[in-house]
């Protein structure tokens, strides 16, 4: 039986497996407790596939810059060879070499930017409305960056109407986030949002933006309570999934706060050892996450306690549609212990599905 060369298949089909590699880079879709800026590097498994035949490398080229980090001082690559700019599809900024009006014109069908780390971008009020590609923006505000109302984020923010996916972090303290109610930002597009910011001045804005296709809010850390109350009150009752990432927050009993702002909520994502459990019942979720990973070493908290009482509360009647439940990480010993098996018989004999998930 004879070897099937690489060189006998038509191009077409190369181009389809070559989409398929990218498929799983950075996208606007929403996954389940995925890190912030994950993964940390964006894969690029062109640099091998351009080495293989001439065929392949005049195939794969633009797939090649597809994913773009810019600390481009040398960034002539973009200016001498405008074809590759057109390429290019996602994009990690790490300084300001460039201004982001530069950017957009050079790269008029990014997807995706990332900014994340703590240096300040040159900005120009012409961001250009071409930014129509953008459909996820993961962006860390650090220094004078949170300040004035002209900043590069209200830049990329007014310039991206079809924005999916939006994250926002903040890098540094003390920092006043001004904004201006008269020019509440409008994201038609946006599905989905994520943030790692406490700053009340900053929450305050998100709660004034229009954002009506909003259906999944993802909480990195433990907000203010008043920051907490803007949110539910402004975007609350359109939110169908929620997450509480992987920080202690037991404090302002955020998932009944969570639970009773959200009216509609579909799916509850929470790391089952940084809550406690919520109080209260809620006919409107059908689909649980518990991340059950390992546990900070300095933890106090009981692990079979905790895992008890949140099971408890599921088994009680907490929801009473609940239809899958979910288990991610769950540690090997864990899951093979009789106590877990009682824990979680009650739910599959009322018809709740279990899955077990690696991540």
């Amino acid at each position: 039986m004879s070897l099937l060369k690489h060189e006998t298949l038509p191009p077409e089909l190369w181009l389809e497996i070559f989409e398929h590699l990218d498929e799983c880079s950075y996208t606007a879709l929403y996954t389940p407790f995925q890190p912030p800026f994950a993964p940390r590097d964006v894969k690029n498994p062109y640099h091998a596939l351009v080495l293989v035949c001439k065929n392949w490398r005049n195939w794969a080229t633009s797939f090649l810059y597809r994913n773009v980090k810019l600390p481009i001082s040398d960034s002539t690559w973009a200016r001498t060879h405008p074809e590759y700019g057109r390429w290019v599809r996602r994009m990690t900024l790490l300084t300001d070499s460039l201004s982001l009006a530069e950017i957009f014109g050079i790269c008029p069908n990014i997807t995706v930017l990332l900014r994340r780390r703590p240096r300040r971008l040159a900005f120009d009020k012409s961001v250009p409305s071409p930014a129509l590609s953008l459909k996820r923006l993961d962006w860390s505000i650090y220094g004078d960056d949170a300040t004035g109302r002209e900043t590069p984020l209200w830049g990329v923010l007014s310039a991206a109407p079809n924005l999916e996916y939006l994250f926002l972090s903040m890098r540094g303290r003390g920092m006043q986030f001004l904004h201006d109610d008269t020019k509440a930002i409008h994201l038609p597009n946006l599905r989905t949002l994520r943030i790692g910011v406490s700053n009340l001045d900053l929450l305050r804005s998100v709660s004034l933006w229009s954002l009506p296709s909003l259906t999944t809010f993802i909480m990195d850390i433990p907000f203010v309570e008043r920051g907490m109350s803007l949110i539910w009150l402004a975007h609350g009752s359109r939110l169908q999934t929620v997450e509480l990432a992987d920080k202690f927050f037991p404090r302002y009993h955020s998932l009944t706060r969570c639970l009773q702002g959200c009216p509609a909520l579909r799916e509850l994502n929470y790391h089952l050892f940084m809550t406690d459990p919520p109080v209260g019942v809620y006919p409107s979720v059908t689909v649980v996450s518990l991340h059950i990973g390992p546990m900070d070493p300095k933890s106090r908290v009981d692990q079979w306690e905790q895992l008890k009482q949140h099971f408890l509360a599921l088994v009680e009647g907490l929801f009473p549609n609940l239809r899958t439940l979910n288990l991610h990480e769950i540690p090997k010993r864990m899951f093979a212990d009789e106590g877990f098996a009682s824990m979680v018989k009650p739910l599959i004999d009322r018809g709740c599905a279990l899955e077990m998930l690696d991540g």
